[in-house]
């Protein structure tokens, strides 16, 4: 990324993750990042900390609905990346990862995949021991959305009555 007019801040070296705050968003933009062929969002920090990082990933921890700045300085990669990297989203398997994504489907990269938020990835967790109880008021509210590509997840969650979170 890069700060006003300034030349390229390079990122690379911190392998473990950069921070980048509120006050650095409003002065900053991306920059182009050679070797990138995905971008990842990860709703979840647990799987963001244990994740096995790859070179020519782009890895953002998204820790729910971006804020307005965030919003802004993410949408610029869109122009500094190639047309053919792919954008990813891995989430919570609940109501709220499913929002999410949608979000930033809507919000951020049209192409947005989900990333192991699939009817096999659910049954694989829910055989594991992974699941909580979903609530009436959130039962309620997944019953009306439009999951879009999510509708199978969505179903599941419905059909066994228990949200993941990662």
């Amino acid at each position: 990324y890069r700060i006003g007019n300034g030349g390229p801040i390079d990122s690379s070296s911190n392998v473990y993750g950069t921070v980048i705050n509120a006050q650095t968003l409003e002065h900053a933009a991306p920059a182009a990042s050679p070797g990138i062929q995905s971008i990842m969002l990860i709703e979840n920090k647990a799987n963001y900390e244990s994740m096995e990082y790859r070179k020519d990933t782009l890895y953002i921890y998204c820790h729910g609905f971006f804020s307005p700045k965030e919003l802004k300085f993410l949408s610029a990669l869109t122009e500094c990346t190639d047309e053919n990297t792919e954008y990813l989203h891995w989430g919570d398997m609940d109501l709220g990862g499913i929002r999410i994504f949608l979000y930033n489907r809507r919000k951020l990269f049209p192409e947005l995949k989900p990333y192991r938020m699939d009817p096999a990835a659910y049954g694989t967790a829910i055989a594991e021991g992974a699941g909580i109880p979903l609530k009436k008021e959130k039962k309620d509210k997944l019953q009306k959305l439009d999951a879009g590509e999510l509708n199978g997840l969505k179903n599941c969650i419905l059909e066994t009555g228990l949200e993941i979170e990662q």
